[in-house]
């Protein structure tokens, strides 16, 4: 099957700003990457569309300056349109947990926004919380809060790790007990191309921070490109006793100069060749002017694809 080349002004980003988020609402609001990374990494795109919802769509558009051509005049008809570019991108992966893939791809001030949101939740929310601090290709690092329901002790609990990902022996790091409203920091070593999972359980309350692997999906083949071409002249000047040719290689390509000539349709008539050189990525023929009546002159300039492998084959 053939991939469409897709347009970069598809959910283009205008203008960025981060929300303050209440306590009680859907984190994942703050997730919103910056304008460049949207229009050059479709895996970050999939993932920023997937966190919008029927609950957060509104805000999201307001905050992102998205446009509603981009988005559609309403949550509805940007379903649709986002169901059309996951199609188009061959992304079906329904479970994918893209707001932890976006932590690691979102400017500082939209993660910050999100884990000021987790902290407020693990405020008021009872049980036990996880909290992302920094994820880094080497290491994940993160806070464990405890925040039980109130009762007349104050005891330990105990921890249990389950980790995967990870290099071995770090279960070790976490702690095995820990007491109520209590702030552990765990900085974990990541293993190379492996999804990460973190299941912490506190008096048999648990919680699950997963660090997913990109999102899979069929990134469009750019078309390929002639290893050689001949480019006619694109400039010409004439002065009083000069006449000069001017041709240039397209971007993407070299200047090739034994294959390149300055001539005549008629050599036996036409006069020397003044000079001949190369300008950047292009080359100038200059001929004697008043040996030239009735002659057809031109540029034949060579080039060569600098990265042969986007050569066609």
């Amino acid at each position: 099957m053939k991939l469409k080349i897709l347009s970069q002004s598809i959910f283009a980003l205008i203008t960025v700003t981060f929300p303050v988020i209440a306590s009680a609402e859907d984190c994942s609001k703050a997730l919103i990457p910056d304008k460049s990374t949207i229009h050059n990494d479709i895996k970050t795109k999939v993932a920023f569309l997937k966190v919008i919802n029927k609950e957060n769509y509104d805000e999201i558009k307001k905050n992102a300056g998205l446009t509603i051509d981009d988005l559609g005049a309403n949550y509805d008809e940007f379903s649709t349109k986002r169901n059309t570019y996951y199609e188009e991108v061959g992304f079906s992966e329904s479970k994918y947990d893209a707001s932890n893939y976006l932590i690691q791809h979102t400017p500082p001030a939209a993660f910050e926004a999100y884990t000021r949101c987790l902290e407020l939740k693990a405020g008021e929310d009872y049980g036990v919380h996880l909290i992302p601090v920094k994820i880094s290709d080497s290491n994940v690092s993160f806070t464990i809060i405890w925040h039980p329901a109130p009762t007349p002790e104050n005891l330990k609990s105990e921890v249990k790790a389950d980790l995967k990902g990870f290099e071995s022996g770090q279960e070790n790091i976490i702690p095995t007990t820990i007491l109520p409203n209590a702030r552990i920091p765990v900085t974990l070593k990541r293993l190379k191309d492996q999804e990460q999972s973190i299941d912490i359980t506190i008096a048999s309350i648990g919680k699950n921070l997963t660090i997913p692997l990109p999102p899979k999906v069929n990134t469009p083949v750019p078309p390929c490109k002639n290893a050689e071409i001949d480019v006619p002249r694109t400039r010409v000047t004439e002065g009083d006793d000069r006449i000069t040719r001017v041709a240039y290689c397209p971007d993407g390509y070299d200047y090739v100069d034994e294959h390149t000539l300055c001539q005549s349709t008629a050599p036996d008539q036409s006069g020397p060749v003044v000079e001949k050189k190369q300008i950047g990525s292009g080359v100038y023929c200059r001929w004697q002017k008043p040996s030239l009546k009735g002659v057809g002159l031109d540029v034949y300039l060579h080039c060569k694809l600098k990265d042969m492998s986007k050569a066609c084959p």
